[in-house]
């Protein structure tokens, strides 16, 4: 797909940009969660395969290493940044998770396989055994004895459930630690907010300081009445504001 469509459609929007199926197509974005599910598709046929064929390990490392390159070609020269930005916290979390999904669906058939299915008695290297897993009881049979006890106690329920219980605590203890320090976050959020609130106010109170202070004309005390005579004229006034600029103020 990305040679029959994501190179043409670059080359046109390049080559032809007034074009109406330019326009209609437009550019192309690189869309990360749609890449990186390729990528764990690709590693889900792996692990479902792998047990049926040996060779497809090999197959999909070189699969992998070309679509690298190609991939890296093509959004060089075709795609543009995506306008969404993403958290790489956040996606991480979201792609070990479907990691985990697609190890756990594709183990379940292999399982039921090596368990249950009866292999061929007429080729294939368990054609002699009544059960594939067979082959690793055998092999570890042929061991030492000290290797031979060692394996059996790691398999025993004298290890299975102390280690069970091991990880439990220590998975709590991360999840403790991640809480412990997602309440830091909030808290350092909430002062930096303060610390904004803060400068803004010591902000606002040294331009107020810095202003000349001018007297308002409310504070102003009124002129009591008073008579002023000019050209046998005699003008009675409230105030000084009332005075007309052709009459002299004394």
């Amino acid at each position: 797909m990305t040679l029959l469509t994501e190179f043409p459609r670059g080359i046109l929007v390049k080559r032809f940009p007034e074009a109406k199926l330019s326009k209609i197509v437009g550019q192309q974005e690189f869309v990360l969660p749609k890449n990186v599910l390729d990528i764990v598709y690709t590693q889900a046929l792996c692990w479902l395969g792998s047990f049926y064929s040996p060779l497809l390990p090999f197959i999909t490392v070189v699969k992998c290493v070309v679509f690298f390159y190609l991939k890296k070609a093509t959004l060089l020269r075709n795609y543009v940044p995506n306008q969404k930005p993403y958290k790489a916290s956040r996606n991480n979390d979201f792609f070990y998770l479907v990691l985990l999904l697609t190890f756990t669906l594709t183990a379940i058939p292999v399982g039921y396989s090596v368990a249950k299915i009866f292999p061929s008695q007429g080729c294939g290297p368990f054609r002699s055994l009544p059960r594939m897993y067979e082959v690793i009881t055998l092999a570890v049979n042929a061991l030492p004895s000290l290797p031979v006890r060692i394996l059996h106690f790691l398999g025993s329920a004298g290890f299975a459930i102390p280690a069970f219980i091991v990880l439990c605590m220590a998975l709590y203890y991360y999840l403790a630690i991640s809480s412990a320090h997602k309440h830091m976050v909030i808290l350092l959020k909430e002062q930096l907010v303060l610390e904004g609130r803060d400068k803004q106010f010591l902000l606002s109170q040294i331009n107020d300081s810095s202003k000349p202070k001018v007297a308002s004309p409310k504070s102003a005390k009124p002129i009591k009445r008073k008579h002023m005579k000019k050209d046998d004229t005699v003008v009675s006034v409230h105030d000084i504001s009332d005075i007309p600029p052709n009459v002299p103020r004394y």
